[in-house]
């Protein structure tokens, strides 16, 4: 099978998307997890009760939430990085690469098919994701009801299943198209 040669502008864009969409993931995982501030909250409350000073939960989760709030301003960065890479994306689709070319789908075999509709899907998730992000970053200067700002968060927070899904699966499918097909996919994507 023939592969795509990738112009060095396509490379360059998809290792600084992945970057950026890796390091979006950090940041959740970290807020999520190590740095989530319920959790913090009650850490910073028993520690300082042990030496003899008491605060109440809600100074506890001002604290915690204050602890990672520059590790959070990252990920307004790098979303606001995301929405740059969106635009770039849109600029190769028109000028270099198609997102889909009719010719190609129907050649391919179906497995390639569906690699095609997830990264269309991956695209239409991006943009969402940018998009709501925005939405929720100036949400208050948008005029959004606290109401539709939270159901915006919630859809924006479970969006993020879907790269949690889609690096494995991309990465797979790579190892997978590397050793059947496609031997060369990979270096090709690094470089010439």
């Amino acid at each position: 099978m023939k592969l795509k040669n990738y112009s060095y502008l396509f490379r360059i864009w998809h290792w600084a998307n992945s970057l950026v969409v890796l390091g979006l993931m950090g940041t959740v995982f970290l807020r999520k997890g190590f740095l989530s501030y319920k959790t913090n909250a009650g850490v910073i409350q028993s520690r300082l009760a042990e030496n003899g000073t008491t605060i109440d939960i809600d100074l506890a989760k001002a604290i915690a939430k204050s602890i990672r709030e520059p590790m959070w301003d990252w990920h307004y960065i790098l979303g606001f990085s995301l929405i740059a890479m969106i635009v770039v994306r849109l600029v190769l689709h028109f000028s270099e690469r198609p997102l889909f070319v009719a010719s190609e789908w129907k050649q391919n075999q179906p497995h390639k098919k569906l690699a095609q509709l997830f990264y269309s899907l991956y695209y239409l998730v991006i943009l969402f994701m940018g998009l709501s992000g925005l939405s929720l970053y100036f949400g208050q200067d948008l005029g959004l009801s606290k109401d539709l700002q939270h159901i915006i968060k919630e859809i924006h927070e479970t969006g993020m299943i879907f790269f949690i899904v889609f690096v494995p699966l991309h990465l797979i499918g790579l190892v997978v198209a590397e050793n059947r097909d496609e031997k060369g996919v990979v270096s090709n994507m690094i470089g010439r």
